[in-house]
């Protein structure tokens, strides 16, 4: 029953979709794919929604507002005529030239590789990292179990209700209808080729020919940052994959693309705050790379979907008095925005770019290795000059990003000095980044490289006129646009770097006149194909179960138990994983547990995977509600319970794990 749900919401979502895009009579497959995701996307946020306001967000209310909708969609398509979609021979074509040089199809085989490898680990292994236990994923449950995607009575975290939530939705829809987080995975994975294709449309249109477009899209699926993504229940990469899709529909003709650029927009804004900081980036290249007279079209459209976008923000304004509903100083946030402060965490952001995320120690001497075969192919094919070059800008690359790095921490600390302010430099990070885990992770060694690489080729390459403009926007303006706003707008941590893969998608557009540098082009992508490989050798609470040259002493999750998955983020507190067994083994999913309040806590280790256990919070004065059998106590929490009426679950309690307690009396 839940498998035949689940089949059949998607199938009249995706038939829903299908037809109120046929009926905007497009003309570009490409416009007809995006517009199809975007139509999709926004059909489950308005009827989830519309069922929200009346408390009726149920499974089978869900699914007769699905078959409604398809029923209306084939209406319209009917009354204006049962338009066709675009034919999709001329982008069969378009790809079969591209794939005929030998380099993007070698990108080619490597993308789709990852991008399986990718899907398999976010849908065979359940959700563990620390942002989707706190709140993404629990506030969906929450949400299921109050029938209605709206403030949470007793939320013990601005987070549940504070976020956007036009991104969660599409997920939600998958634990509704299955009961299950099995394919919570599945909307940002369907993102990451979504992405990729606005990308390179968004750079055929701005005036890049086809090879140059699908190298710099495919050039972006191996970034770190981008690819831990895709098996997750965040959102960071829908929302990338919202702005360039409004990108290209922007540039577009005709009424039907401005009506989907607009609705992208809507939901690239109501998404997550992020999506408000994005938007000058977003504006400045909209407004260089669009003719002049589409404009103020654009502008207006913009305007409109930018405030229906807002729709979230206003209803935090009307629960809590403040637009982002607290956040901010729950979560501490609240940065000094003194311009010596603002301007050194820029610094810091610059340094950033050029990191080695996901590649940790002696694994940076794996890049020597591929050199080497590298070589050896470039020998096999006839290219043996050219081989040898490559393999020995790869061989070197890891060398390349510290010293790019340190370069860069030297300028800045000696401005900083001569300007009498030498503490500030402080700020400055010692040494490139080399994490591996998803919430830290940054956009690799390959990314800064590309940058130095893609300044030379668009002053070399670009066209003079809108074509130059464009790129210089994508590739500095916007990026810098990006971290000045994030420098502003928050403390530094070392979960920035998720607040710039919209950087990493403008530039991709300009990486892509890289191409014409053939030998630098196969360098780059040996060397982000080969980052992204390690990175994955070592994610940290899904590793592939290898090891290379660095120790991996972390969570292969592929046969790993849930608890133990969900643990992974504190492998140094073994009494957390002991704890979640027990939880595990002795709550029964049909129990009723009540939670302690706690900002910072991951909620969904004690709520199961589905069916979930119903969760409650303690009352603010400490007491039990009364249907609640069990009780779970985060780190730091100590509420007043009658110990004579509750018992001590054995294995938690200790260290940072939870304390568990079971109503006995």
């Amino acid at each position: 029953m839940d498998a035949a749900a689940l089949v059949a919401g998607f199938a009249l979502l995706v038939a829903t979709a299908l037809l109120v895009t046929a009926a905007l009579r497009l003309r570009s497959p490409l416009a007809y794919v995006l517009g199809v995701f975007a139509v999709g996307w926004a059909t489950v946020v308005l009827l989830t929604s519309a069922l929200s306001v009346v408390d009726h967000w149920t499974r089978a209310a869900m699914l007769a507002a699905l078959l409604a909708a398809a029923g209306a969609a084939l209406g319209a398509w009917l009354a204006v005529g049962r338009p066709r979609p675009p034919s999709f021979r001329p982008a069969w074509l378009a790809a079969r030239d591209v794939l005929g040089d030998r380099l993007l199809a070698a990108l080619a085989a490597a993308a789709a590789l990852a991008f399986l490898y990718l899907a398999a680990l976010g849908l065979s292994t359940p959700p563990g990292n620390w942002d989707e236990l706190i709140y993404h994923l629990p506030r969906m449950v929450l949400w299921i179990q109050q029938d209605a995607v709206a403030a949470i009575p007793g939320s013990p975290s601005s987070n549940l209700d504070a976020n956007p939530v036009a991104a969660e939705l599409p997920q939600a829809l998958t634990l509704l209808l299955y009961r299950s987080d099995r394919f919570v995975a599945w909307f940002q994975l369907l993102c990451l080729p979504l992405a990729s294709l606005a990308i390179a449309g968004t750079a055929r249109r701005i005036g890049l020919d086809r090879r140059a477009a699908a190298y710099g899209a495919l050039l972006f699926v191996f970034f770190p940052a981008i690819a831990f993504q895709a098996p997750t229940a965040y959102v960071d990469l829908a929302l990338v994959t919202a702005f360039m899709a409004a990108a290209y529909f922007a540039l577009g003709t005709g009424n039907g693309e401005l009506a989907l650029f607009g609705l992208a927009l809507a939901l690239a804004t109501g998404t997550k705050v992020a999506g408000l900081l994005f938007l000058p980036a977003f504006l400045l290249f909209v407004l260089v790379a669009i003719p002049r007279a589409r404009r103020l079209r654009v502008l207006g459209v913009g305007a409109v979907a930018v405030t229906v976008g807002c729709w979230w923000y206003a209803y935090n304004l009307v629960r809590t008095g403040a637009w982002e509903g607290g956040m901010a100083v729950d979560y501490g946030q609240v940065p000094s925005r003194a311009p010596i402060d603002v301007v050194a965490r820029f610094e810091r952001y610059a340094t950033e770019l050029f990191n080695l995320s996901g590649v940790p120690g002696n694994d940076r001497y794996v890049f020597a290795i591929a050199a080497v075969a590298i070589a050896i192919v470039g020998v096999a094919i006839g290219r043996a000059r050219a081989g040898l070059v490559v393999a020995g800008c790869v061989a070197v690359a890891p060398w390349l990003v510290i010293a790019c790095h340190e370069i860069l921490v030297r300028v800045f600390g000696r401005l900083w000095i001569l300007v009498g302010h030498r503490d500030v430099s402080s700020i400055l990070p010692a040494d490139p980044s080399t994490t591996v885990s998803t919430p830290e992770v940054w956009l690799g060694p390959a990314y800064g490289l590309a940058l130095i690489a893609a300044c030379y080729a668009v002053a070399r390459h670009a066209a003079p006129g809108r074509m130059r403009r464009a790129l210089v926007v994508a590739l500095v303006l916007s990026p810098a646009a990006i971290a000045l706003v994030n420098a502003a707008a928050f403390t530094v941590d070392q979960q920035r770097g998720r607040f710039f893969l919209l950087s990493a998608a403008f530039t991709a557009l300009a990486m892509g006149l890289v191409v014409r540098l053939r030998v630098v082009a196969a360098a780059l992508g040996a060397i982000a194909v080969v980052a992204l490989f390690v990175g994955l050798v070592h994610l940290k609470g899904r590793t592939m179960g290898l090891e290379l040259l660095a120790p991996v002493d972390d969570l292969a999750a592929w046969s790993a138990p849930r608890w133990e998955v969900q643990s992974a983020f504190s492998r140094d507190h073994p009494e957390v994983g002991r704890a979640l067994e027990a939880v595990a083994t002795e709550i029964p999913p049909t129990a009723t547990i009540a939670i302690a309040r706690s900002v910072q806590m991951p909620l969904y280790q004690v709520m199961g995977g589905g069916p979930w256990r119903r969760t409650v919070f303690l009352r603010p004065d400490g007491t039990v509600p009364a249907e609640a059998d069990w009780v779970a106590v985060p780190l730091f929490v100590h509420p007043r319970l009658d110990l004579s009426t509750w018992r001590l679950l054995p294995g938690t309690g200790t260290g940072e794990a939870w304390t568990i307690y079971r109503r006995v009396g």
